[in-house]
């Protein structure tokens, strides 16, 4: 625990320490879902739209940028099964 140090500055090492990591983890868990959220049809286009632009907010409140024309190839990437026209267009 981090009450437990003995010095201020040890409790406040331990607390930015476990701040990082978890900050670290919880940044690296969003990177995997945006990734890996690939649209299937069981999804209307609006939720898995909304859960893609939710991703991206949890990426950018991370200090992570993802430009547009990466976010827009990632987009596209993930509906090549379903909509193979769309992204022929493109």
């Amino acid at each position: 625990m981090i009450c437990q140090e003995e010095t201020g500055q040890a409790m406040w090492n331990r607390f930015v320490d476990k701040r990082t990591k978890r900050e670290y983890s919880n940044y690296i868990f969003a990177r995997a879902e945006f990734y890996s959220n690939c649209f299937t049809m069981d999804k209307s286009m609006d939720k898995w739209m909304h859960e893609m632009e939710s991703l991206l907010r949890q990426l950018i409140h991370y200090g992570k940028r993802v430009r547009d024309d990466d976010y827009e190839e990632t987009l596209l990437g993930h509906v090549t099964r379903t909509h193979r026209d769309a992204v022929r267009q493109f």
